[in-house]
C-alpha cells in the first residue's frame, strides 16, 4: 500500500505542483496525490518521467467534474472528463475521489436522483479509463447544518449510493469523518471491498456543535481508535493508497519538515497495530 502525500500536509506554506512531487519524494512518500488539470497540461509523458524521478507513484486524484453545481457547469466538466480520464489512466491513476454534499438546498428525495443520475453519467466514462470513483461523506454538524437539508453523512448511506451508481464506484473512508459520523467497525467490515481511497486525521475531544473541518490533528494526536479502524481494514484487505488528510495543518519548519512530521505521525499510529495493512 502507498502512503500517499496530500497538500495539506506542508503545514500551511502552499505548494503548488509539480514542486509538490519533489517535496513528497524528499520528505519519504511513495505516492503523490496528482492536481489533474494542472498535471493534463504538461502530458502523461512528462508527469510519468516527473514522478519517476523522484521515486513517486501516483496516488489518488480529485474527481474533475463538480456535479454539485448548475447543469451547465456539470455538462462543460462532463465534456472535458474522457481526456483527463484517459490522461489519468496513462500516469497510473486508478482512482478518483471527491465528496457528497452533506447538506442541501433541496430535499433529499428531489437532490438525490439528479445527483445520482450525473455520476452514472461520470462512471461509464471512467470504467472505460479503467478508473474507478470514490464518494467520501462529510459528517461534523457545521456542514450538515450548512444548507436547508441534510443530505449524505452516514457512511452506511454513502455506501449505499455509491453502489448504484456503477459497479466502479465506491467511498473514500476518512478517519476524521468516520469518527465524527458516529460509525465503527461494524460499518467498515460491511462495506469491504467497496473501499476504495483511505485518507486519516485526528480529531480532538470536542462538542459536536464544535467541530470545524478545518481543526483536523496528526493521526495519533487526538481521540480516534487507530488500532480499531486500521484492524477493520486489515479485516477485509484493504491494500488501496492512504493518505493523511489533515486540513488546519501548521508546521514553523519548512514544508518538508512539515510533510516528514505528518509521515512519521501516520507511520506511528499504523505501528500501534502491528498487522496494520500498510508497510512502513
Amino acid at each position: 500500500m502507498l502512503i500517499s502525500f496530500h497538500p495539506s500536509l506542508s503545514g500551511g506554506q502552499p505548494v503548488a505542483w509539480p514542486e509538490m512531487v519533489n517535496l513528497a519524494g524528499e520528505a519519504g512518500f511513495t505516492a503523490v496525490e496528482v492536481p489533474l488539470r494542472d498535471a493534463y497540461r504538461d502530458g502523461a509523458p512528462r508527469t510519468r518521467d516527473l514522478l519517476a524521478e523522484a521515486g513517486m507513484a501516483a496516488g489518488g486524484a480529485r474527481f474533475p467534474v463538480e456535479f454539485r453545481a448548475d447543469d451547465r457547469t456539470f455538462a462543460e466538466d462532463l465534456a472535458a472528463l474522457p481526456a483527463l480520464a484517459g490522461f489519468a489512466a496513462r500516469i497510473g491513476v486508478r482512482v478518483m475521489c471527491r465528496s457528497v454534499p452533506p447538506s442541501s438546498d433541496l430535499p433529499m428525495h428531489l437532490a438525490l436522483p439528479i445527483i445520482r443520475g450525473r455520476l452514472v453519467l461520470c462512471a461509464r466514462v471512467l470504467e472505460e479509463a479503467g478508473i474507478r470513483l470514490a464518494l467520501e461523506f462529510h459528517s461534523p454538524l457545521h456542514l450538515r447544518r450548512a444548507r436547508p437539508h441534510e443530505f449524505l453523512w452516514r457512511m452506511e448511506d454513502t455506501l449505499s449510493f455509491a453502489r448504484s451508481c456503477g459497479e466502479n464506484v465506491g467511498l473514500l473512508l476518512d478517519s476524521w469523518h468516520w469518527y465524527h459520523a458516529g460509525a465503527g467497525t461494524a460499518e467498515i467490515l460491511a462495506a469491504g471491498g467497496d473501499i476504495l481511497c483511505v485518507e486519516v486525521a485526528d480529531a480532538a475531544s470536542l462538542r459536536p456543535a464544535d467541530v470545524r473541518d478545518d481543526q483536523r490533528l496528526l493521526p495519533g494526536r487526538g481521540v480516534i481508535d487507530f488500532q480499531a479502524f486500521f484492524g477493520a481494514l486489515r479485516s477485509v484487505g484493504y491494500d488501496g493508497p492512504l493518505t493523511p488528510e489533515v486540513i488546519g495543518y501548521r508546521h514553523p519548519g519548512p514544508p518538508v519538515d512539515a510533510a516528514r512530521a505528518a509521515l512519521d505521525a501516520t507511520l506511528s499510529a499504523l505501528d500501534r497495530h502491528p498487522s496494520s495493512p500498510v508497510a512502513s
